[in-house]
């Protein structure tokens, strides 16, 4: 089951002080640092560490890759596809289905953007029946590595506008946002629905 509230080991990578609310039943997090949009790739850091959104593979304390909206992934024996088990019965915060068809754009739009994933060996990523396909140009072992990162985080397609812009976070993290106002100030619920369970904690800001 996931911790009974925002990530320990997140709380812990930022070093986050913690302040109780005055009776208001809302986990007050303060941190130095700004957020600077709903786009992950320059706020992703903070959405990842607040349970917004989650990344197809996550690392445990001691490094090793684990399952998050993949259970498994294998490569051919070529090293030119990577074939990813995506998590069954996912559901994005606005109630749209979590699919391989949403991971595939969700990457796309984040390997078009600075990031690892612009500089993986990358020729497509795209959808076959329930899973997700990566096709590479040349072998690349730390592809599920580079795919744990917080810029390949997994938004719903609802989050982005025409050209690629995220225009607000949709994920399907334990936490959904209620309210951004960059820089400085970021509010969450907890979402019923997530597939591991409700969280404990009800709010955060």
């Amino acid at each position: 089951m996931r911790p009974a509230f925002l990530s320990a080991a997140a709380l812990a990578a930022l070093s986050l002080p913690l302040t109780a609310g005055t009776n208001d039943g809302v986990l007050d997090i303060v941190a130095p640092f700004e957020i600077k949009g709903a786009d992950p790739v320059t706020s992703g850091n903070i959405f990842i560490k607040m349970d917004l959104a989650e990344t197809l593979v996550n690392v445990d304390p001691d490094g090793r890759l684990t399952p998050g909206l993949a259970l498994s992934w294998q490569a051919s024996d070529d090293g030119l596809e990577w074939r990813f088990d995506l998590r069954p019965d996912v559901v994005f915060h606005d109630g749209s289905a979590f699919d391989a068809d949403a991971a595939a754009h969700a990457l796309n739009v984040a390997r078009a953007k600075p990031g690892l994933l612009e500089t993986a060996p990358i020729a497509a990523i795209s959808a076959d029946g329930g899973d997700l396909v990566v096709t590479l140009t040349e072998p690349f072992a730390p592809l599920p590595a580079f795919l744990s990162e917080y810029r390949s985080l997994i938004l719903a397609p609802a989050a982005y506008g025409p050209g690629g812009e995220v225009t607000e976070v949709i994920g399907t993290g334990p936490y959904r946002v209620t309210r951004l106002d960059a820089p400085l100030r970021l509010e969450a619920q907890g979402f019923a629905d997530h597939w591991d369970g409700p969280p404990f904690i009800d709010r955060a800001s």
